[in-house]
């Protein structure tokens, strides 16, 4: 079943990608088997702790997906999305471009459970933001049938965040933000050096018009001492 329980201090719970074998250890809530368990009790166990709340969101949290059926790793459960996503995109091209919605078409009961199960595996409810690059249009391309994004919009606003956006476009706001601040650092250092230079030249050259305006002085004094002695002669 992918499942493995062992103590640590605790009970902790080893969980096993159904598919590449990686595994990732959480800790378990409380539970006691009695010394006399059967091997069906300890199975039942073992069931029951794999889909408790508090394993399934530690391993969300961790990136993987657990349920009763599947226990994919966050390497393992990407690929899938992206290929099941590549199947949508093909089966799409494939349709006629042509297919009328109506506007006052209605999400069914199973199309709802279907964008749930995705919002669950791609949506952030701490960070309030899609995984990595996902967005609305890849929960509706992901479902089964013709979904609406403004669907998932309308279910994803409700019970899980406003935010529509995904961790790699605020990774590249952050970095735009940190650029444009680093920028404007730079700009405003080199504005003060700009201004340093000119009060520095300003005053160097005061100086410089000062000396030569006193050599002007002695060099007349001194033309005119010459003029003298030349009248005395």
């Amino acid at each position: 079943m992918g499942v493995e329980t062992f103590y640590d201090g605790r009970l902790q719970v080893r969980l096993i990608c159904d598919k590449c074998d990686t595994s990732t250890v959480v800790s378990a809530p409380s539970y006691h088997l009695p010394k006399t368990a059967t091997a069906q009790q300890v199975k039942k166990g073992i069931a029951e702790l794999r889909t408790s709340k508090s394993v399934i969101q530690k391993a969300r949290t961790a990136g993987w997906l657990v349920n009763k059926q599947t226990i994919a790793c966050k390497c393992c459960l990407k690929n899938r999305n992206e290929e099941k996503m590549n199947q949508k995109i093909s089966v799409k091209k494939v349709a006629s471009t042509a297919t009328k919605i109506e506007p006052n078409m209605k999400s069914t009961p199973a199309q709802r459970r279907d964008i749930r199960k995705w919002l669950d595996d791609l949506y952030d409810i701490d960070k309030c933001c899609y995984k990595e690059n996902n967005s609305d249009h890849t929960v509706a391309d992901l479902c089964d049938g013709k979904v609406l994004w403004g669907w998932v919009k309308e279910i994803r606003e409700a019970d899980y965040g406003e935010n529509g956006g995904n961790e790699d476009a605020d990774l590249m706001v952050k970095e735009v933000k940190r650029l444009s601040d680093t920028i404007d650092k730079a700009l405003a250092t080199s504005e003060i050096a700009q201004q340093d230079f000119r009060k520095a030249y300003e005053a160097n050259a005061a100086k410089m018009q000062k000396a030569h305006d006193g050599l002007q002085a002695r060099h007349k004094e001194v033309n005119d001492l010459i003029k003298k002695i030349k009248l005395k002669g």
